[in-house]
């Protein structure tokens, strides 16, 4: 087979460079060979290895934990057995996307009896006649816009509801494991809003289609996260198989879990630290100045603590398509955490239906979160701080911080959580009852972070997510 002959390659194909200065059979040490067996190359620190012949050769080490195809290419010739499950059992998972197709529906319902009853009201006699009114027109006018961008934007939201449920479908059908989260956040979002469905108080759960629908989605999440095995799990298991020692010095564990909880403070400090400039009465530019500098002060220092060098170049294609899918994965993750607080609060009603506790905390995280974006449609500042400032500096901090150190100690899913948890805590001396909603948009970015692999190119990938969902929040009109 001839190594430069791409389409008689196979379908992930494995290229090397044998190390500098080592004979390779008489040939010139720049020339890439085609690995049809791992058994013919000598496995390395020091071998340089890529996925096409005339593309970037990076050392073994970064490229298994930085270059899917180069990993694909290492699984084609060495199978992982949980792979193997993955691809046989996966038609399970997909419980997940139709507990969220039928989530959908019924939304692209509730949109169209919204959109109609609207049109009933601005085509009334009565708000014509206030649009025609010299003293109330401009104030009608400025209503009825604010109606239809709203319409306009919610049919927008299902649309992309309907999308991602399809990526969902396609995800599970076709195998793509490495974009697991999308399947898996469907199903929460779907499990969780179907439970919320069947716990309002004339139902009280004992609505069998609705709790049916809710355990479908909530089954399929869970098949995805137990069948679809991580990245870092996959990494770890490639590198037992082929015979590549894990880092196993216990100062460099314990350094790594100290830098965990140092990572993990300096997040949750972080807003006491704008709490105290406030009561300083530091000025809003300062304070913003300040959040900004504090969150990449916190990246670089802990870069140079534990300093990771990536020679994998970026593929901005697949950033873009990242950050687009991310906007999904968010939407689904905001609809789980609210439902499923919801359903906390409806469960507690059918127990104890005098009691308004937790329906209280539920109506002052809605309150908190309108004033927040009542607050970026009129202050310029407020709507930078809200688009640009935060979404940057809270990934480079939660997720390229944070995340990025503790998943080296705690692997994927562990980090993952983590920096969630912290997210939702740090939002909550701002929006103290809303931590539910922060904590399931932390989940969301973090695993936007994972997707585009837990790097430079994830933060990219989850600071532009995080932008588009603050600008999504901030477009859309406040009433009242």
């Amino acid at each position: 087979m001839n190594p430069w002959d791409e389409e008689s390659a196979p379908r992930h194909p494995l290229y090397v460079l044998p190390p500098s200065g080592t004979p390779s059979g008489g040939g010139d040490d720049d020339t890439p060979r085609l690995v049809t067996d791992l058994r013919e190359i000598a496995l390395g620190s020091d071998l340089r290895v890529g996925s096409l012949p005339t593309g970037r050769f990076v050392g073994l080490d970064d490229a298994l934990d930085n270059d899917p195809a180069v990993r694909e290419g290492f699984l084609a010739l060495s199978p992982d057995p949980a792979l193997e499950r993955w691809r046989r059992f996966r038609p399970i998972a997909l419980a997940a996307p139709v507990a969220w197709s039928m989530y959908v529906y019924k939304d692209f319902e509730e949109v169209s009896r919204l959109s109609s009853d609207a049109r009933q009201v601005v085509n009334s006699e009565e708000f014509k006649e206030l649009e025609r009114d010299p003293q109330t027109s401009a104030l009608a006018r400025t209503k009825h816009a604010k109606i239809d961008r709203a319409i306009a934007m919610k049919w927008t939201y299902a649309s992309i509801e309907g999308a991602i449920g399809l990526m969902a479908f396609l995800v599970v059908i076709v195998g793509l494991r490495r974009f697991r989260a999308i399947p898996a956040a469907v199903g929460f979002g779907a499990g969780a809003w179907w439970l919320f469905h069947a716990g309002q108080p004339a139902k009280c759960f004992r609505s069998f289609p609705d709790v049916a629908l809710a355990l479908l989605g909530l089954g399929g999440a869970i098949a995805v996260l137990v069948l679809a095995p991580s990245e870092t799990r996959v990494v770890r298991s490639l590198r037992e198989r082929l015979g590549l020692r894990a880092d196993e010095n216990l100062a460099r564990r314990n350094q790594d879990l100290f830098a965990t909880l140092a990572a993990a403070w300096a997040g949750i400090s972080l807003p006491f630290l704008l709490r105290q400039l406030g009561a300083l009465r530091v000025g809003d530019m300062a304070r913003t100045a300040f959040f900004v500098g504090f969150c990449f002060l916190a990246f670089f220092g802990f870069l140079a603590w534990r300093r990771e060098e990536s020679r994998v170049a970026p593929h901005l294609a697949r950033l873009a398509a990242i950050a687009a899918l991310g906007f999904g994965i968010t939407a689904a993750c905001d609809i789980a955490s609210r439902a499923a607080f919801g359903t906390a609060v409806e469960a507690y009603q059918c127990v104890k239906p005098q009691s308004t506790t937790l329906k209280e905390i539920q109506g002052k995280s809605a309150k908190e979160t309108t004033a927040a974006r009542r607050e970026t449609q009129t202050q310029t500042l407020a709507f930078f701080i809200a688009v640009v400032a935060a979404p940057v500096a809270e990934e480079v901090l939660y997720r390229g911080t944070l995340q990025r150190i503790a998943r080296r100690r705690l692997g994927a899913r562990w980090s993952m959580l983590l920096s969630a948890v912290v997210f939702g805590f740090a939002h909550a001396l701002a929006f103290p009852a809303a931590f539910y909603q922060h904590f399931g948009l932390g989940l969301a970015f973090a695993a936007v972070f994972e997707l585009g692999g837990a790097g430079a190119v994830g933060v990219l990938a989850s600071a532009a997510t995080h932008a588009m969902w603050n600008g999504w929040l901030a477009a859309m009109p406040v009433f009242g």
